[in-house]
């Protein structure tokens, strides 16, 4: 697969109409992003087929059919350093499908509650040691019309205005809840004490990816009003004591000609602490330091999760995945099962290493060719008589290579 996008970063902010104000009691959106026309995907009526009904398939484990392209994201464990994942999604999948995968790629049961949202007005740490993490998001939500007040002066409504601004800064586009989770007379309920933490809300089966990143981003979540760089997921597992997972774009979109709906792991490193302890224990390994299964680097094994053939757990000093025996199979078949996994993950294992010596080789040959033609340079722009073969000697580039 061919990348068939660069992706720029920064936000695009666009102008908006701006209302008369002679028809508003006071400016309540000039500002605002165009998100009343967003509320949920546009072309829900043609995706039934992949929002799954809750009596149907398991909408969790059912993979939508195949596509030409995916999208790169990096899934970084926020509070964990160096534990992270790089792999390439179908852009069709439903938050349904991205739970599973971070069940999988993390060694989680999904025993607990889990919670993602959706966030505009995305800025990333700049730092290395903190890539990956979100730094900053959100805006505010559509001031309520319920709310505004015409017997109250204009200062006093611009006032409540700049209230609502700053408490709801950081406000998520979507609340993605699980299956179920948003039916009945509650649906679309803010609560009792009105959470506007979010614009919208939706079920797990009811949003796609591409309904969030877009290789046309005039059609991602925003319309178009940010870059698909500036939006990013925070998903929550365990509630009561969360992980979060920080979701964002990691290199674009990638279009095959042959059609699928696998996923490709290109890195993962380290893994969080054990489900059940909720923390870290003294005792264990720091996260980055984990060592984690290669058998998550062989696509066909996601399938095999998903059908429940595969399962994977963290453990005190690692990353673990084991078949799971099924009917009334042996000891010994389970062992030569998982043998011949085993074996298929090392030989993707040893060509993923190749290429990544490869890839610093060419960065090496690469840096020493700016140096070199830097040098060049400084010597054209001197008065120096000191000869020529003597300063471009490859002995003296060879001090300066960077590993």
């Amino acid at each position: 697969m061919t990348d068939i996008s660069t992706l720029a970063s920064g936000k695009r902010p666009r102008d908006a109409d701006q209302p008369d104000k002679e028809d508003v009691p006071f400016d309540v959106g000039t500002k605002k992003r165009r998100f009343s026309e967003v509320l949920l995907p546009t072309k829900l009526s043609s995706k039934e087929a992949l929002l799954l009904p809750i009596t149907g398939p398991d909408p969790y484990r059912t993979l939508p059919p195949p596509t030409k392209e995916w999208v790169q994201l990096r899934f970084q464990l926020h509070h964990f350093q160096g534990v992270y994942r790089v792999v390439q999604v179908p852009t069709n999948y439903t938050f349904a499908n991205l739970h599973t995968l971070i069940q999988y790629l993390f060694g989680w049961t999904g025993n607990n509650s889990h919670i993602t949202r959706v966030y505009t007005n995305v800025e990333m740490y700049k730092s290395a040691y903190r890539k990956g993490s979100i730094k900053s998001y959100g805006q505010p939500p559509p001031f309520p019309e319920e709310w505004l007040r015409p017997d109250l002066g204009r200062d006093s409504q611009e006032k409540t205005l700049q209230w609502w601004n700053i408490q709801y800064a950081e406000s998520a586009i979507y609340e993605v809840v699980a299956v179920g989770k948003n039916q009945g007379p509650y649906k679309n309920s803010r609560g009792y004490f009105s959470d506007y933490s979010w614009h919208y809300k939706a079920e797990d089966n009811e949003l796609l990816l591409n309904d969030v990143w877009n290789l046309d981003e005039e059609k991602n979540v925003s319309l178009g009003d940010f870059s698909n760089r500036n939006i990013g997921l925070i998903y929550e597992y365990g509630l009561d004591c969360p992980w979060a997972v920080h979701i964002t774009i990691d290199d674009g979109f990638y279009n095959s000609k042959y059609s699928g709906n696998d996923v490709f792991v290109k890195e993962i490193k380290g893994a969080p602490s054990v489900e059940e302890k909720h923390n870290w224990a003294s005792d264990h390994p720091e996260g980055f330091k984990k060592a984690v299964s290669d058998l998550l680097l062989v696509p066909a094994n996601w399938k095999r999760y998903c059908r429940n053939e595969l399962t994977t757990r963290t453990r005190r000093d690692e990353l673990v995945a084991r078949v799971v025996r099924k009917d009334n199979m042996t000891d010994q078949q389970v062992a030569k099962k998982q043998a011949k996994l085993e074996a298929q993950a090392t030989t993707i294992r040893v060509s993923l290493d190749e290429a990544e010596t490869e890839r610093k080789r060419q960065l090496r040959a690469q840096k020493k060719a700016q140096q070199a033609a830097a040098a060049k340079r400084r010597f054209a722009e001197s008065d120096s008589d000191t000869p020529e073969p003597e300063l471009y000697s490859s002995d003296l580039y060879e001090a300066y290579e960077i590993f």
